[in-house]
């Protein structure tokens, strides 16, 4: 059958985990937001989003003045929205993803892999896995910053991808 980008829309994020916005691809959302400066041959930026996820506020200092609440008597850590970052390349069905912005919204990664030096980007983590290859990396700019990049292509055309970035 064919297949367009109307029979699969995204609307939200999986439950509980923020809210998905598409964003215009023709600018850079933040300063600092790294992009390939080189697109892989056949691939296009098909979507650009923000995910607004709540996250543990980093100056709660864990007594009960700096709650925002109280569930059955205990206390609930302050949350702040924090935004990120996402990507997303298409080439007939594959895809090269960028998900990027503060540690304090990085989601966990593989673990397994190697280490590869990125002119750009410094180190990055690569691992290649059932659901595809991925690669993770904190840049020295913007300061706490994530980058990953997954993507359905052999670990040589990611890493290539990765070594394409630039940071606006």
């Amino acid at each position: 059958p064919t297949l367009t980008d109307a029979d699969f829309p995204i609307t939200t994020a999986p439950s509980g985990s923020g809210t998905l916005n598409e964003i215009a691809r023709d600018t850079s959302p933040v300063p600092g937001y790294w992009a390939m400066s080189t697109v892989p041959d056949g691939y296009q930026l098909q979507h650009r989003y923000r995910l607004t996820q709540a996250v543990a506020d980093p100056s709660s200092t864990g007594d009960p003045s700096s709650t925002a609440g109280t569930t059955g008597g205990s206390a609930t850590a302050k949350t702040i929205d924090v935004d990120s970052y996402v990507d997303v390349y298409v080439n007939g069905t594959n895809t090269i993803i960028v998900h990027q912005g503060p540690t304090s919204a990085e989601p966990s990664t593989e673990t397994s892999g190697a280490d590869v030096t990125s002119t750009a980007l410094g180190t990055v983590h690569i691992a290649s896995g059932v659901r595809g290859t991925a690669a993770s990396a904190h840049p020295t700019a913007p300061a706490g910053w994530f980058v990953h990049v997954t993507g359905t292509v052999p670990r040589a055309d990611l890493q290539s991808a990765v070594n394409s970035m630039t940071s606006s």
